[in-house]
């Protein structure tokens, strides 16, 4: 009888790509997929070849055994499936344990005692032929779905563009002062802390005042997602125009790329301007492509590269251990929130005019930071979970989110010192919250939604040089914050925009509801 042929190896080893894709397809360029997986086909190629020569040239056995080192090596899968269904929080030793028992059992299974057990290797060989060709299916579907999506998108877009009218600046821009903007993912307006959180913000307020900041004290968010809003900040304009063409997807591939090549970013980089950009450990607003990219891991691993990874049975000692390699995690959150603190601190100096571009994943969840600093962790697994996501209770969120936010308020006023006193010259800075908390906010409906206040009303400071704050008001929202940047400094005369808010579900980010009249409502007490 002819033996079949071993495939199952290969489309396993392709799940382990395609299946974590499937996980959040709206947030991953397909073409993300292309490196990983030719990698781990290549490295399965010659796995196979080295366990034929150690089979005597079974080919069968032979891919079993590669199978069953591709079940171990990507038994992230069975432990995140086995510690969330019993409730288990992060463990080390759990972890091990799991690593050693789970390879223990792959090893007696892989054993030749239990391969000449077998009646019929060709009968499973089928099986798994068949079952990794099933497997594949769905996300085989995803990643055919999201590449058309991608490419109606760019004929979407084509059809219509966030800017009409790009920025034009007169002929010679004499003063250029260096630009920071830093994004504090989830900064929650002043009035709105003490209302609901009991939280008192008025130290730090006091503190920006008295370095010459302007305070908006009732700004309110565009957008209450963090790609919506940043989008808009950064191209001076509302996506509800720009969308239109998109309201049938959820892919978010369009979002980035308005981020990474924005309207501001193209005007400044016209007029001498150099890019800088410090990456938070999602990649969000990440600018690859800026003049000087100074992310945390030096490895060109993106966002994907790094979920992935984390399936994998070494995220087990990335975790516990600092072994150079970037994984979602814990420990590896808070290490990139205080790398772009320091990485700020250190003022990098360019001979051209800088825009600096920062966007921090803090006050918002995970909440890794008391209030003095020290490291903390949750009781569950790590998670951005915000808006209805976040797993622990209201209570926990309250007292996670004042303690990170005190620790940050410290390190934003030590941060704030060293700019203004390093800097050769006036600068500009915007620290903006791009939107609310989430704590009783509804990312799913807008009727799920019990407090919109929290969500859309956000924290939002300017410091100007010689404090030129005519343009400025109480009420800006962050779609005109450029356009009076641009009309002080730079002779410009952009119209200033109705501040306008507008509701998004996390499933529909290009259909927008207007919520501007429903935002000031208390949010109700429980």
């Amino acid at each position: 009888m002819k033996k079949p042929i071993v495939f199952h190896p290969y489309l396993f080893a392709l799940y382990a790509v395609l299946g974590v894709f499937t996980n959040q397809p709206q947030e991953i360029p397909v073409t993300w997929l292309i490196r990983p997986a030719f990698l781990l086909i290549t490295v399965t190629f010659f796995v196979l070849l080295l366990l034929r020569r150690y089979t005597g040239n079974d080919q069968q056995r032979a891919g079993w055994i590669a199978t069953l080192l591709l079940g171990w090596l990507f038994m992230g899968h069975l432990r995140n499936a086995l510690f969330d269904s019993l409730s288990i929080p992060p463990n080390f030793s759990l972890d091990l344990l799991l690593a050693i028992g789970w390879g223990g059992l792959l090893i007696f299974l892989g054993s030749q005692w239990s391969w000449s057990r077998i009646k019929n290797p060709g009968l499973l060989t089928n099986f798994l032929n068949i079952t990794s060709w099933a497997l594949l299916l769905v996300p085989i579907y995803f990643v055919l779905v999201f590449t058309r999506q991608a490419f109606d998108q760019s004929r979407a877009a084509g059809s219509g563009k966030l800017i009409t009218e790009p920025v034009v600046f007169p002929e010679e821009v004499k003063i250029k002062p260096d630009i920071y903007v830093i994004i504090l993912d989830a900064y929650g307006r002043d009035d709105f802390l003490m209302e609901s959180f009991g939280y008192d913000n008025g130290e730090f307020l006091q503190f920006l005042e008295k370095r010459g900041f302007y305070i908006a004290r009732e700004s309110r968010t565009n957008y209450p997602q963090t790609q919506l809003s940043l989008s808009s900040l950064l191209n001076i304009n509302y996506l509800n125009d720009w969308a239109g063409g998109l309201s049938s997807t959820n892919n978010r591939a369009p979002l980035s790329e308005a981020i990474r090549h924005s309207e501001v970013r193209r005007a400044l980089e016209g007029i001498g301007y150099q890019t800088i950009n410090i990456p938070n450990s999602t990649l969000i607003s990440s600018m690859e492509d800026s003049d000087v990219y100074l992310p945390m891991n030096p490895l060109p691993l993106n966002q994907f590269d790094g979920l992935l990874l984390s399936t994998t049975a070494l995220d087990i000692f990335a975790q516990q251990w600092d072994i150079g390699i970037s994984l979602p995690g814990y420990s590896n959150h808070r290490k990139t929130i205080q790398y772009q603190l320091e990485t700020l601190k250190t003022n990098p100096g360019l001979d051209t005019p800088k825009f600096v571009f920062v966007h921090i994943l803090a006050p918002h969840p995970p909440f890794v930071f008391d209030e003095r600093g020290n490291p903390i962790q949750a009781d569950f697994p790590y998670t951005l979970g915000d808006g209805g996501g976040y797993p622990g209770s209201r209570e926990e969120y309250i007292e996670g989110y004042s303690g990170q936010l005190t620790h940050l308020n410290r390190e934003l006023m030590e941060l704030i010192d060293i700019i203004l006193k390093t800097s050769p010259e006036p600068p500009i800075i915007i620290l903006q919250g791009d939107h609310g908390p989430g704590n009783q906010f509804d990312m799913l409906s807008l009727e799920g939604v019990s407090c919109l206040k929290e969500r859309f009303s956000i924290f939002n400071a300017y410091y100007f040089p010689d404090e030129s704050y005519d343009g400025l008001y109480p009420s800006i929202s962050p779609v005109n914050s450029f356009r009076v940047v641009f009309n002080t400094f730079f002779g410009t005369d952009l119209p200033l925009l109705e501040d306008r808010s507008y509701y998004a579900s996390y499933g529909t980010p290009y259909q927008y509801a207007d919520v501007t009249n429903k935002i000031e409502v208390s949010c109700p007490m429980e």
